[in-house]
Protein backbone atom coordinates (compact mmCIF):
# COMPACT_ATOMS: atom_id res chain seq x y z
CA UNK A 1 0.00 0.00 0.00
CA UNK A 2 0.94 3.62 -0.84
CA UNK A 3 -0.32 5.37 2.48
CA UNK A 4 -3.64 5.24 4.28
CA UNK A 5 -5.61 8.14 5.10
CA UNK A 6 -9.16 7.44 7.34
CA UNK A 7 -10.58 11.04 6.35
CA UNK A 8 -12.09 11.46 3.83
CA UNK A 9 -10.27 12.22 0.43
CA UNK A 10 -10.11 16.15 -0.89
CA UNK A 11 -9.09 16.10 -4.72
CA UNK A 12 -7.35 18.74 -6.47
CA UNK A 13 -7.22 19.60 -10.40
CA UNK A 14 -4.36 18.39 -12.07
CA UNK A 15 -2.40 21.44 -12.94
CA UNK A 16 0.42 19.52 -14.96
CA UNK A 17 -0.16 20.09 -18.63
CA UNK A 18 1.29 16.82 -19.64
CA UNK A 19 -0.66 15.25 -17.54
CA UNK A 20 -4.03 16.52 -18.68
CA UNK A 21 -6.36 14.44 -20.95
CA UNK A 22 -5.74 10.64 -20.09
CA UNK A 23 -9.07 9.92 -17.96
CA UNK A 24 -8.89 11.41 -15.29
CA UNK A 25 -8.56 15.04 -14.13
CA UNK A 26 -8.42 15.01 -10.69
CA UNK A 27 -5.32 13.99 -7.92
CA UNK A 28 -4.65 13.92 -4.45
CA UNK A 29 -0.91 15.27 -2.78
CA UNK A 30 1.84 13.54 -1.43
CA UNK A 31 1.74 11.62 -4.76
CA UNK A 32 3.29 7.95 -5.05
CA UNK A 33 7.00 9.00 -4.44
CA UNK A 34 6.39 11.38 -1.76
CA UNK A 35 6.19 14.91 -3.54
CA UNK A 36 3.95 17.56 -1.88
CA UNK A 37 3.57 19.86 -4.18
CA UNK A 38 2.80 19.28 -7.91
CA UNK A 39 4.90 22.03 -9.08
CA UNK A 40 7.79 19.40 -7.42
CA UNK A 41 5.86 16.41 -9.48
CA UNK A 42 6.05 18.05 -12.58
CA UNK A 43 10.02 19.20 -12.43
CA UNK A 44 10.49 15.58 -11.65
CA UNK A 45 8.31 14.69 -14.76
CA UNK A 46 10.21 16.66 -16.98
CA UNK A 47 13.11 14.45 -16.57
CA UNK A 48 11.26 12.19 -18.75
CA UNK A 49 10.62 13.93 -21.40
CA UNK A 50 12.97 13.21 -24.12
CA UNK A 51 12.21 9.18 -22.94
CA UNK A 52 8.63 9.98 -24.09
CA UNK A 53 9.76 11.69 -27.46
CA UNK A 54 11.72 8.58 -27.94
CA UNK A 55 8.78 6.89 -28.19
CA UNK A 56 9.44 3.64 -26.21
CA UNK A 57 5.74 2.67 -25.35
CA UNK A 58 2.80 4.25 -26.26
CA UNK A 59 1.42 3.66 -21.88
CA UNK A 60 4.84 5.49 -21.16
CA UNK A 61 3.52 8.93 -20.17
CA UNK A 62 0.12 7.45 -18.66
CA UNK A 63 2.60 5.17 -16.49
CA UNK A 64 4.75 8.09 -15.34
CA UNK A 65 1.25 10.43 -14.67
CA UNK A 66 -0.44 8.08 -12.54
CA UNK A 67 2.81 7.87 -10.42
CA UNK A 68 3.63 11.32 -9.84
CA UNK A 69 -0.31 12.76 -10.20
CA UNK A 70 -1.74 9.35 -9.20
CA UNK A 71 -6.02 9.23 -9.56
CA UNK A 72 -8.06 10.58 -6.83
CA UNK A 73 -11.80 9.90 -5.98
CA UNK A 74 -13.58 10.48 -3.04
CA UNK A 75 -14.74 6.70 -3.14
CA UNK A 76 -11.32 5.27 -1.86
CA UNK A 77 -9.21 6.59 0.76
CA UNK A 78 -5.60 6.58 -0.98
CA UNK A 79 -4.23 7.78 -4.26
CA UNK A 80 -5.10 5.18 -7.16
CA UNK A 81 -2.30 4.53 -9.03
CA UNK A 82 -0.73 2.19 -11.54
CA UNK A 83 -0.68 -1.81 -11.56
CA UNK A 84 2.65 -3.74 -11.56
CA UNK A 85 1.64 -4.99 -14.82
CA UNK A 86 1.45 -1.95 -16.52
CA UNK A 87 4.94 -0.71 -14.72
CA UNK A 88 6.47 -4.13 -15.76
CA UNK A 89 5.16 -3.65 -19.87
CA UNK A 90 6.63 -0.06 -19.67
CA UNK A 91 10.07 -1.10 -18.54
CA UNK A 92 10.37 -4.00 -21.15
CA UNK A 93 10.36 -1.74 -23.75
CA UNK A 94 11.73 1.29 -22.29
CA UNK A 95 14.68 0.06 -20.01
CA UNK A 96 16.83 -1.39 -22.99
CA UNK A 97 16.65 2.41 -24.34
CA UNK A 98 18.10 4.24 -21.15
CA UNK A 99 20.42 1.17 -20.68
CA UNK A 100 21.48 2.22 -24.13
CA UNK A 101 22.61 5.79 -22.67
CA UNK A 102 23.98 4.44 -19.51
CA UNK A 103 20.95 5.52 -17.23
CA UNK A 104 19.23 2.47 -14.95
CA UNK A 105 15.86 2.20 -14.20
CA UNK A 106 14.72 4.88 -11.45
CA UNK A 107 14.08 3.48 -8.10
CA UNK A 108 10.99 4.55 -7.66
CA UNK A 109 9.16 3.40 -10.40
CA UNK A 110 10.03 -0.28 -8.97
CA UNK A 111 7.35 -2.39 -9.85
CA UNK A 112 6.76 -4.27 -6.88
CA UNK A 113 5.74 -1.35 -5.23
CA UNK A 114 2.94 -1.06 -7.11
CA UNK A 115 -0.46 -4.11 -7.00
CA UNK A 116 0.25 -6.31 -9.56
CA UNK A 117 -3.37 -6.09 -11.04
CA UNK A 118 -6.67 -3.96 -10.04
CA UNK A 119 -8.52 -6.68 -8.48
CA UNK A 120 -10.99 -6.38 -5.29
CA UNK A 121 -8.37 -6.26 -3.05
CA UNK A 122 -6.43 -3.54 -4.77
CA UNK A 123 -7.16 -0.91 -6.96
CA UNK A 124 -4.89 0.49 -9.65
CA UNK A 125 -4.84 1.38 -13.49
CA UNK A 126 -3.63 -1.05 -16.31
CA UNK A 127 -3.73 2.27 -18.49
CA UNK A 128 -4.35 2.22 -22.16
CA UNK A 129 -3.35 -0.69 -24.26
CA UNK A 130 0.29 -0.66 -25.43
CA UNK A 131 0.16 -2.30 -29.26
CA UNK A 132 2.87 0.07 -31.14
CA UNK A 133 6.30 -1.52 -32.13
CA UNK A 134 8.89 -0.59 -29.81
CA UNK A 135 10.77 2.13 -31.97
CA UNK A 136 7.91 3.47 -33.61
CA UNK A 137 7.95 4.43 -37.03
CA UNK A 138 9.56 8.08 -37.73
CA UNK A 139 8.94 8.67 -41.18
CA UNK A 140 6.65 11.45 -42.06
CA UNK A 141 4.68 11.06 -45.78
CA UNK A 142 4.94 14.84 -46.50
CA UNK A 143 8.66 14.91 -46.19
CA UNK A 144 9.12 11.58 -48.04
CA UNK A 145 10.88 12.87 -51.24
CA UNK A 146 13.26 15.00 -49.77
CA UNK A 147 14.47 12.83 -46.91
CA UNK A 148 14.56 10.37 -50.04
CA UNK A 149 17.21 12.60 -51.86
CA UNK A 150 19.47 12.13 -49.49
CA UNK A 151 20.97 8.77 -50.52
CA UNK A 152 20.10 5.34 -50.57
CA UNK A 153 19.68 4.82 -46.87
CA UNK A 154 16.20 7.57 -46.39
CA UNK A 155 14.82 4.98 -43.46
CA UNK A 156 17.45 6.39 -41.44
CA UNK A 157 16.80 9.75 -41.90
CA UNK A 158 14.34 11.80 -40.07
CA UNK A 159 12.36 15.04 -40.24
CA UNK A 160 13.13 17.97 -37.81
CA UNK A 161 10.13 20.60 -37.67
CA UNK A 162 12.80 22.91 -36.13
CA UNK A 163 15.59 22.97 -39.10
CA UNK A 164 12.98 22.01 -41.60
CA UNK A 165 15.65 19.52 -42.80
CA UNK A 166 15.88 15.66 -42.56
CA UNK A 167 18.31 14.47 -40.24
CA UNK A 168 20.78 11.30 -40.17
CA UNK A 169 19.31 9.28 -36.97
CA UNK A 170 21.81 8.49 -34.07
CA UNK A 171 23.10 5.85 -32.18
CA UNK A 172 24.93 2.59 -32.88
CA UNK A 173 21.90 0.97 -34.61
CA UNK A 174 21.16 3.74 -36.60
CA UNK A 175 22.80 5.77 -39.65
CA UNK A 176 24.29 4.77 -42.53
CA UNK A 177 27.20 2.44 -41.17
CA UNK A 178 26.56 -0.84 -38.66
CA UNK A 179 26.92 -1.26 -35.40
CA UNK A 180 30.04 -3.75 -35.98
CA UNK A 181 32.18 -0.79 -38.48
CA UNK A 182 31.38 1.70 -35.80
CA UNK A 183 32.26 -0.26 -32.51
CA UNK A 184 35.80 -1.20 -34.22
CA UNK A 185 36.58 2.47 -35.86
CA UNK A 186 35.92 3.97 -31.90
CA UNK A 187 38.29 0.91 -30.59
CA UNK A 188 40.59 2.07 -33.24
CA UNK A 189 40.77 5.98 -32.98
CA UNK A 190 40.62 5.13 -29.29
CA UNK A 191 43.96 3.37 -29.66
CA UNK A 192 45.74 5.90 -31.84
CA UNK A 193 44.44 8.79 -29.44
CA UNK A 194 45.68 7.38 -26.57
CA UNK A 195 49.29 6.64 -28.00
CA UNK A 196 49.37 9.91 -28.87
CA UNK A 197 48.45 11.40 -25.39
CA UNK A 198 50.94 8.97 -23.90
CA UNK A 199 53.63 9.77 -26.67
CA UNK A 200 53.85 14.00 -26.16
CA UNK A 201 52.78 13.54 -22.58
CA UNK A 202 56.10 12.45 -22.46
CA UNK A 203 57.55 15.09 -24.87
CA UNK A 204 56.05 17.95 -22.34
CA UNK A 205 57.03 16.58 -19.34
CA UNK A 206 60.89 16.34 -21.05
CA UNK A 207 60.62 19.35 -21.82
CA UNK A 208 59.52 20.69 -18.10
CA UNK A 209 61.84 18.95 -16.68
CA UNK A 210 64.82 20.81 -18.14
CA UNK A 211 63.51 23.77 -20.17
CA UNK A 212 66.76 25.21 -21.24
CA UNK A 213 67.62 22.00 -22.81
CA UNK A 214 64.87 23.39 -25.75
CA UNK A 215 65.90 26.19 -27.41
CA UNK A 216 64.46 27.83 -31.04
CA UNK A 217 64.37 25.91 -33.73
CA UNK A 218 63.99 22.90 -31.41
CA UNK A 219 60.94 24.26 -29.11
CA UNK A 220 58.09 24.88 -31.69
CA UNK A 221 57.96 21.14 -31.63
CA UNK A 222 56.71 21.13 -27.49
CA UNK A 223 53.92 23.56 -28.69
CA UNK A 224 53.10 21.55 -31.23
CA UNK A 225 53.35 18.55 -28.57
CA UNK A 226 50.99 20.18 -26.64
CA UNK A 227 48.18 21.01 -29.13
CA UNK A 228 48.65 17.04 -30.71
CA UNK A 229 48.12 15.99 -26.77
CA UNK A 230 44.96 18.19 -26.23
CA UNK A 231 43.94 17.64 -29.47
CA UNK A 232 43.51 13.82 -28.68
CA UNK A 233 42.02 14.74 -25.48
CA UNK A 234 38.71 15.21 -27.46
CA UNK A 235 38.92 11.88 -28.73
CA UNK A 236 39.48 10.13 -25.43
CA UNK A 237 36.34 12.12 -24.02
CA UNK A 238 34.15 11.16 -26.79
CA UNK A 239 35.73 7.41 -26.33
CA UNK A 240 34.65 7.89 -22.33
CA UNK A 241 31.53 9.27 -22.45
CA UNK A 242 30.20 7.15 -25.48
CA UNK A 243 28.70 7.87 -28.79
CA UNK A 244 25.17 8.23 -27.97
CA UNK A 245 26.09 11.27 -25.30
CA UNK A 246 28.10 13.09 -27.08
CA UNK A 247 26.61 12.77 -30.55
CA UNK A 248 22.99 12.05 -30.15
CA UNK A 249 19.71 14.80 -29.80
CA UNK A 250 16.97 12.76 -27.88
CA UNK A 251 15.28 15.70 -27.63
CA UNK A 252 15.04 17.10 -31.07
CA UNK A 253 12.71 14.28 -32.36
CA UNK A 254 11.03 11.06 -31.59
CA UNK A 255 14.55 9.44 -32.08
CA UNK A 256 17.85 9.89 -31.48
CA UNK A 257 19.56 12.24 -34.41
CA UNK A 258 23.00 13.84 -34.61
CA UNK A 259 23.36 17.18 -32.98
CA UNK A 260 22.97 19.81 -35.44
CA UNK A 261 23.08 23.17 -34.03
CA UNK A 262 23.29 24.88 -30.75
CA UNK A 263 24.59 24.15 -27.36
CA UNK A 264 22.17 21.68 -25.53
CA UNK A 265 25.24 19.07 -25.92
CA UNK A 266 27.56 20.16 -23.81
CA UNK A 267 29.82 17.21 -24.26
CA UNK A 268 29.73 17.89 -28.20
CA UNK A 269 30.71 21.55 -27.80
CA UNK A 270 33.30 20.22 -25.50
CA UNK A 271 34.52 17.96 -28.01
CA UNK A 272 34.43 20.56 -31.28
CA UNK A 273 36.02 23.22 -29.44
CA UNK A 274 39.18 20.56 -28.61
CA UNK A 275 39.38 19.41 -32.26
CA UNK A 276 38.85 22.56 -33.68
CA UNK A 277 41.63 24.91 -31.74
CA UNK A 278 43.77 22.29 -31.13
CA UNK A 279 43.59 21.30 -34.40
CA UNK A 280 43.83 24.54 -35.97
CA UNK A 281 46.85 25.26 -33.51
CA UNK A 282 48.82 21.98 -33.96
CA UNK A 283 48.42 22.55 -38.12
CA UNK A 284 49.91 26.27 -37.82
CA UNK A 285 52.64 25.01 -35.15
CA UNK A 286 53.24 22.26 -37.93
CA UNK A 287 53.61 25.27 -40.74
CA UNK A 288 55.47 27.12 -38.34
CA UNK A 289 58.36 23.53 -38.06
CA UNK A 290 58.35 23.29 -41.73
CA UNK A 291 59.14 26.99 -42.29
CA UNK A 292 62.00 27.16 -39.85
CA UNK A 293 63.54 23.46 -41.69
CA UNK A 294 63.22 25.48 -44.90
CA UNK A 295 64.98 28.66 -43.68
CA UNK A 296 67.77 26.13 -41.96
CA UNK A 297 68.63 24.28 -45.11
CA UNK A 298 68.63 27.39 -47.09
CA UNK A 299 70.90 29.05 -45.03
Amino acid sequence: AFGEEVEEMTCDPIRISMCQGLGYNVTKMPNLVGNVLQSDAELQLTTFTPLIQYGCSSQLKFFLCSVYVPMCTDKVPIPIGPCGSMCISVKKRCFPVLQEFGFIWPEELNCSLFPPQNDHNHMCMEGPGDEDLLYPPVWNPHHQEECHALGSNPDQYTWLKQTESCTLQCGYDCGLYRRGTKVFTDAWMAVWAMLCFLSTTLTVLTFLLDSQRFSYPERPIIFLSMCCNLYSVAYLVRWTLGRERVSCDLEAAAVPVLVQEGLKSTGCAIVFLLLYFFGMASSLWFVHIQSLIFLSCSL
